[in-house]
């Protein structure tokens, strides 16, 4: 265990949604990029609807955050960041947001969240914006 004890990743279903979306839209590199994104998830999907997480290693575990699906404002990031305060609250534990975006870290830190800075391995590049996608 680390020293903080267990690490729950928790996805929002806005995520979710929008890799959903992105696997039959956009570029074909978006459309890789979306499934690669995926894979992960749909390897652990048993384990998901039936246990509603599933074990990513270790003291790491994969959930899902269904809350706020019907208020949301049309921002993903503000979502999310919502969604984030509200599992901070219900959850009466600090809630780490991990960004590779700087407009989001920046929201996230004027809410007084924590921010992580994406691992590089699925932070994207800018030629994403040119409809290709690169782990950086």
């Amino acid at each position: 265990m680390n020293e903080r004890g267990p690490i729950r990743f928790v996805v929002p279903v806005l995520v979710l949604d929008e890799l959903d979306e992105k696997r039959y839209t956009g570029s074909q590199q978006v459309r890789k990029a979306a499934r690669t994104a995926l894979a992960p998830i749909n390897e652990r999907l048993a384990d998901l609807e039936s246990a509603g997480y599933a074990q990513l290693s270790g003291e790491v575990t994969l959930e899902f955050l269904l809350a706020g699906g019907n208020n949301l404002r049309g921002n993903a990031d503000s979502d999310i960041l919502d969604q984030a305060e509200f599992l901070q609250h219900v959850a009466r534990r600090d809630v780490t947001v991990a960004t590779g975006d700087h407009g989001m870290r920046a929201r996230a830190v004027t809410r007084k969240l924590k921010v992580a800075t994406m691992p590089s391995g699925l932070a994207r590049n800018m030629d994403e914006a040119k409809g290709e996608v690169h782990n950086s």
